[in-house]
């Protein structure tokens, strides 16, 4: 062990203080502090609120003591020795200790903005205090004040390329050191911004920016108004911690592409603690910058590609060995994907079945989509699942907001194990109503293959009294009706009978047995 002399040198020492990216501005909401030991022994560090209501005093060795308020929360203790024993810097001083936090409280709540105060001690684990109240309380050998600046959420090194006849697009590059939700506003020349007070939505274009106190708002120069037609352009995206870039190919958000021009852009961010972003100086006034649009006339036109099928679920000449009762796509545009909701478009999707069938959006199907106008992700949930074995013929019809539309053809086949097809059949097998007094009964089921057909009805002693023989296509809800006559063409009397349907399909055979009740 080393030898310690505090009046030579401090027992808690080269104490340095940085954030999760080795620098000073706090990234990943995280400081890190390394610092080094004369001898082993037990740490206590905690953490007090800012201001100057926190009054730190001296014990009679110079040591700094704790205030008796502004407690936020202990990150070591030296009582849970467990895991506050800490070592001493070895030989050639090549040991380091370390603690971090995270800038929560004792509760596991984000502090709010500040300068903290942070307060490390050390204890010597052999010399106990002669103290009778106290005797398990170590001898304080060594103490060290410092400060953590926090703040939460800050935008830095926010640069922009601007579109030319050689870049056709801008780039909005930025570090956050937080997770958040990042808005970005272009808008048009001139414009100014504020810092909004409240929440609100501002219509543009035909869209809509749905704001919150914190947020970018953009002001008409002419007038000093809240205005949202100044707007050309909303992006919303949530972002780690770290470095991101956006990009912008010079359209508005109908698909337009904008004039040559200086372009001014707005960018705010919140956390999941409702914390907004400020700027590298700490500034919480809006943070903006421009974007130059400079290209040539041709390159001003109104883009012409149709939308992308990115992603189909099943796979283009896929095989399914099981029912399928959905079908999933994402289709993805920069101007924007047309949905049945935002353009006048028709059979976004048309499924096909083996038997020439069709299903589409409110026959046979529902059609729905979720996420951003750029990449829609599309869900076909079919009334019924698909159990017919065969090939399967999908057409989706992708169009933008502005016109450019396109039709992708995608395959897939259904080839369901012979188990599989006799389980269904048995298990969908049923007779309605029941009891039936009137009138017929009708046998419910559904085939996975086309089959010869068989309905034998017996009565309790076995005798049949009635058997009729038909082919059926394969398919969902089938049906086959029964007058309640015998083959005899007689009705029969009350009573429980057993009914027998089978299903023949060449290279195996299901039968279904169940009973019924025909009442007065």
């Amino acid at each position: 062990m080393s030898v310690y002399d505090k009046n030579t040198w401090p027992f808690i020492h080269a104490m340095k203080r940085v954030d999760a990216d080795g620098e000073q501005w706090g990234a990943g909401q995280e400081w890190h502090f390394t610092y080094k030991l004369q001898a082993d022994c037990y740490m206590r560090v905690r953490v007090f609120e800012p201001g100057s209501g926190t009054k730190f005093g001296y014990d009679s060795e110079r040591f700094s003591t704790a205030p008796v308020t502004g407690f936020v929360r202990t990150i070591v203790d030296y009582e849970n020795k467990g895991s506050a024993a800490r070592s001493f810097e070895m030989d050639g001083a090549s040991w380091e200790e370390e603690e971090v936090w995270d800038c929560r409280d004792s509760s596991g709540n984000v502090v709010g903005n500040g300068v903290y105060w942070i307060l490390f001690e050390a204890f010597d684990k052999t010399n106990i205090c002669a103290d009778p109240d106290n005797p398990q309380i170590y001898e304080k050998r060594g103490s060290w004040l410092g400060t953590i600046p926090v703040d939460i959420l800050r935008i830095i090194d926010l640069q922009v390329i601007g579109i030319s006849e050689s870049v056709p697009s801008a780039s909005i590059a930025y570090k956050i050191n937080g997770d958040a939700n990042v808005k970005t506003l272009i808008c048009k020349p001139g414009t100014q911004f504020i810092v909004s007070t409240s929440t609100g939505s501002l219509p543009y274009l035909s869209s809509s920016y749905d704001y919150i106190a914190g947020d970018c708002l953009p002001l008409n120069p002419a007038n000093g108004q809240v205005d949202g037609s100044r707007i050309i352009k909303y992006i919303k995206l949530y972002r780690k911690a770290g470095s991101h870039t956006e990009t912008w190919v010079g359209n508005d958000d109908s698909g337009s592409a904008v004039d040559n021009g200086l372009y001014v852009m707005a960018m705010s961010a919140v956390d999941g603690f409702d914390n907004h972003a400020v700027d590298a100086t700490g500034n919480d006034q809006p943070i903006h910058t421009t974007i130059s649009v400079d290209r040539t006339k041709s390159e001003t036109a109104t883009e012409s590609t149709p939308p992308s099928l990115y992603s189909i679920t099943p796979e283009n000449d896929s095989t399914l060995t099981s029912a399928l009762k959905e079908i999933k796509f994402t289709l993805t545009d920069e101007s924007g994907v047309a949905t049945s909701t935002s353009a006048a478009v028709a059979n976004i999707i048309t499924l096909t079945d083996p038997n020439s069938k069709t299903y589409i959006d409110g026959n046979g199907g529902t059609l729905s989509h979720t996420g951003p106008v750029t990449a829609v992700a599309f869900t076909f949930t079919l009334s019924t699942s698909l159990v017919t074995s065969g090939s399967y013929t999908v057409n989706i019809k992708a169009a933008d907001i502005i016109g450019n539309s396109d039709t992708y053809t995608r395959t897939f086949a259904i080839l369901l194990s012979e188990s599989v097809v006799v389980d269904v059949f048995k298990s969908t097998v049923k007779a309605c109503p029941q009891p039936v007094d009137t009138g017929n009964v009708i046998f419910r089921y559904d085939l996975m293959a086309s089959a010869k057909m068989t309905l034998k009805i017996f009565n309790l002693l076995g005798g049949k009294i009635y058997e009729l023989p038909w082919t059926e296509s394969a398919g969902n809800g089938k049906t086959k009706a029964w007058d309640l006559k015998g083959d005899d063409g007689s009705k029969v009397n009350p009573g429980i009978y057993i009914y027998e349907l089978t299903a023949d399909y060449g290279a195996s055979k299901a039968t279904a047995v169940k009973k019924m009740a025909v009442v007065k």
